[in-house]
């Protein structure tokens, strides 16, 4: 099972491309460069992450980052043995099914 598959189709490859994004804290702006995303995907997916308890975020002079909660260090170290097998894909991208 490719990277992240399990947690993909828990949380949508979006929102798990996030949360490994989040290994160190890190700005909308900057999630949104390395993932290629919109400016306002990427602030969307974190209200819905910060929503569910997996992500908290604080100020930084005048940034806003984003860590991962313990919560969601949990999950992850749960579903280690997955992401340890490649990059994260989108199930629903190959079963015809629209990508969140």
């Amino acid at each position: 099972m490719p990277r992240g598959a399990a947690l993909s189709c828990l949380l949508g490859a979006s929102r798990a491309g996030i949360l490994l994004a989040l290994d160190e804290p890190a700005s909308t702006t900057h999630l949104a460069a390395i993932l290629g995303q919109s400016l306002g995907a990427v602030g969307n997916h974190l209200a819905v992450l910060r929503d569910a308890g997996l992500v908290t975020r604080a100020r930084s002079g005048r940034s806003v980052l984003y860590t991962r909660s313990p919560v969601a260090d949990a999950l992850m170290a749960s579903a280690a043995p997955d992401l340890a097998e490649g990059p994260v894909v989108d199930q629903r991208q190959t079963s015809g099914e629209p990508a969140s």
